[in-house]
């Protein structure tokens, strides 16, 4: 059985386009319990159909497509895989 990654610790950095549109990139660790970490990097790309601004920041619906891509090696086996996941949540910024 493979054991895919449970936890990780990234660095993301997020820039915001025109109040509209959001791209973030970053990277850091990733593991599974009781083995060496690895590597992982994360990309997501987003909009904010909904926004709102107030005298000290902007708030709003954000709509964005993230991916999460891992390089493991767990239990003396190579692992490389990848999560892509839709998120649809509220920042203030």
């Amino acid at each position: 059985m493979r054991r895919v990654p449970r936890s990780a610790i990234l660095s993301i950095a997020d820039f915001t386009i025109a109040d509209r549109v959001s791209i973030a990139a970053g990277g850091g660790v990733a593991g599974v319990p009781g083995e060496r970490p690895g590597g992982a990097i994360h990309f997501r790309v987003g909009t904010y159909p909904l926004m709102r601004r107030l005298p000290t920041a902007r708030d709003g619906l954000m709509l964005g497509l993230e991916t999460r891509w891992y390089w493991l090696n767990a239990s003396g086996s190579p692992y490389t895989g990848g999560l892509i996941m839709l998120a649809v949540g509220y920042e203030r910024f």
